[in-house]
């Protein structure tokens, strides 16, 4: 599959996405470039400091965000938090399969800044 095809593949048929991503468990991250805001929620083991599942929604984001959020809840879960918060930014960039603009980098590390932000918050750090 291309990089085009995947990206669209993860648009069209998104991993983790969930209607109506309310709840306490659910925190609002939003982007001050382009005002993408996606709720995320990070579900761990239990017992444990393994991710379980990555649940979002989004509203009036973009798709290169959803993108990245769908690419975040494919890959984060089995990975320990500390695993998760070590991630960079060009790591994370690396699961596109193909290289986002400069303007559209803060849409697509939205979903990471915001799980990196609910397990510091997590840890209490």
């Amino acid at each position: 599959m291309d990089s085009l095809s995947a990206f669209l593949q993860h648009f069209y048929h998104p991993h983790g996405r969930v209607a109506n991503g309310y709840g306490a468990e659910f925190r609002i991250v939003s982007s001050k470039v382009c005002g993408d805001l996606l709720r995320i929620a990070v579900d761990l083991l239990e017992d444990t400091d393994v991710i379980e599942q990555i649940r979002w929604d989004a509203q009036n984001t973009c798709m290169t965000c959803e993108v990245g959020a769908s690419l975040a809840a494919q890959h984060f879960p089995g990975k320990r938090i500390c695993e998760v918060l070590r991630t960079t930014d060009e790591e994370f960039l690396d699961l596109f399969d193909e290289k986002i603009p400069k303007g559209k980098r803060p849409c697509a590390l939205l979903a990471l800044w915001g799980i990196q932000f609910i397990l510091k918050e997590r840890e209490g750090s």
